[in-house]
């Protein structure tokens, strides 16, 4: 049975490609209870910066604390996450003419 609090979350982050990052981040969405459902990684837009794309489940308290742990990383430049059911939403509202 599923907690109504669980939600998809997908997790972005720009960071300087560095060995060791990866487990980094692994080991705090361990540490906050937290299941990697899918990973991507990839060069960015931005020279010399890449991009890791994560989706995780959880309830929004542990993945906003999650991020905050991974954003006080030097290597990386930029974090943040969204609920994939509120981009959804959102984006129905603004093809809709909706605000």
């Amino acid at each position: 049975m599923e907690n109504k609090d669980m939600k998809l979350y997908t997790v972005v982050i720009y960071t300087q490609n560095q060995t060791g990052l990866l487990q980094q981040f692994t080991n705090i969405f361990t540490r906050h209870n937290l299941d990697i459902w899918s990973l991507f990684a990839s060069p960015s837009e931005i020279r010399g910066c890449h991009k890791l794309t994560i989706e995780t489940r959880g309830d929004e308290a542990r993945i906003r604390l999650a991020v905050k742990q991974i954003e006080k990383k030097i290597e990386v430049m930029r974090s943040f996450y969204y609920c994939d059911e509120d981009l959804v939403a959102s984006i129905g509202k603004n093809k809709l003419g909706a605000e």
